[in-house]
């Protein structure tokens, strides 16, 4: 039998936890299973991999093997890892609050209406025609200078000033 690199390993966790972040927990179940027995149980990378386990047990509704697991890792050596199984393990085994129907949230299923996605679409109208720019006469502007501005300039100014002195 060839030796099991750690490499192997990496992968094998990677893409374990890959499949779990997808919503594919039967697969993920399947790949760190597969990971969990390339690694020691008492070492920290195969702690951190039966706690992705335990999390892919429960999403795929595996309640029993979770806690089972849950349960061993919380006397493993890693302090890290057994203060995260001792959690895990606590709201693995919380009581099930029963949920009222008008509490939840009915999400209608889709993919009868995928096929008709393309009817429903929007088609391109074409290029937007833009109307060309107005160009404003600029004899028709007021150039004039205005006091309005000489005066807030000579009161900045002033204002300035006394805040230097008095400062």
């Amino acid at each position: 039998m060839a030796p099991i690199s750690p490499q192997d390993f990496t992968e094998k966790l990677e893409s374990g936890k890959l499949a779990f972040e997808r919503g594919r927990y039967g697969l993920s179940v399947n790949i760190l299973e597969q990971a969990c027995q390339l690694t020691p149980f008492y070492s920290k990378q195969g702690g951190e991999a039966r706690l992705w386990l335990v999390n892919a047990y429960q999403a795929v509704g595996d309640l029993d093997k979770a806690i089972k697991l849950c349960e061993e890792l919380t006397g493993h050596p890693h302090q890290h890892i057994k203060t995260q199984a001792t959690t895990l393990l606590y709201i693995l085994k919380a009581p099930r609050l029963k949920r009222r129907r008008e509490w939840l949230t009915e999400i209608p299923d889709l993919t009868a209406t995928a096929g008709n996605f393309n009817k429903h679409r929007l088609t391109n109208p074409g290029k937007i025609k833009t109307p060309p720019p107005q160009w404003e006469d600029l004899s028709k502007i007021n150039t004039k200078d205005n006091n309005f501005l000489w005066l807030t300039l000579v009161v900045s100014v002033c204002l300035l000033t006394g805040f230097l002195l008095f400062s």
